[in-house]
C-alpha cells in the first residue's frame, strides 16, 4: 500500500528483509509467493534492479530512514506473516527482533497487527476508513 515511498536502497532492504522473513518458517506458501510478487510489483523498481544485501546491511538501510518509512516496512511484513492465514513461532519472533532493531514501540506493533485482524475482510485500498486508520499509526 506505501512501498512506493521507499526509495531504491529502502526498496532493496525491504526485498531482503521480505525473502528472510518468508522464509523465517522455511516454508513459502502460495498465498506468501503471490503477495511478494504483488508487493514487488508496487515498488516499482524492475525486480533485478533489487540486489541481495546482507541481512545487518539491510536492517541498517531501515534503520536510517525516517520513522515513516521504518513503519511502512514492519506494516508491510506483518501483511506477509498473514498471508497463510497464521504467524508460527519463527515468524513471530522475526518480527519481535525486526520491530527491537527498529525502535518500533509495543504499542504501535500492537496496533499494526490489530488493524490486520480489524480489517482482513476488506480490501484496504477501497476503504477510505482503513487508509486513515493505517495512516494514523504510520505517522503517530
Amino acid at each position: 500500500m506505501f512501498l512506493k515511498e521507499l526509495n531504491k536502497d529502502e526498496a532493496i532492504a525491504f526485498t531482503n528483509l521480505m525473502s528472510e522473513f518468508v522464509l523465517a518458517d522455511e516454508e513459502v506458501g502460495k498465498g506468501e509467493e503471490a503477495l511478494m510478487e504483488r508487493l514487488y510489483n508496487e515498488i516499482g523498481f524492475p525486480e533485478e534492479e533489487l540486489v541481495a544485501v546482507s541481512f545487518e546491511d539491510a536492517i541498517n538501510t531501515i534503520k536510517s530512514s525516517s520513522d515513516r518509512i521504518k513503519n511502512i516496512v514492519y506494516f508491510e511484513l506483518i501483511k506477509i506473516g498473514l498471508a497463510d492465514g497464521e504467524y508460527n513461532l519463527d515468524e513471530v519472533e522475526f518480527l519481535q527482533a525486526l520491530g527491537d532493531n527498529l525502535e518500533i514501540a509495543r504499542s504501535k506493533r500492537i496496533a499494526f497487527s490489530n488493524y490486520y485482524y480489524k480489517y482482513s475482510d476488506v480490501n484496504v485500498e477501497e476503504s477510505e476508513e482503513a487508509r486513515k486508520e493505517v495512516e494514523d499509526i504510520i505517522n503517530n
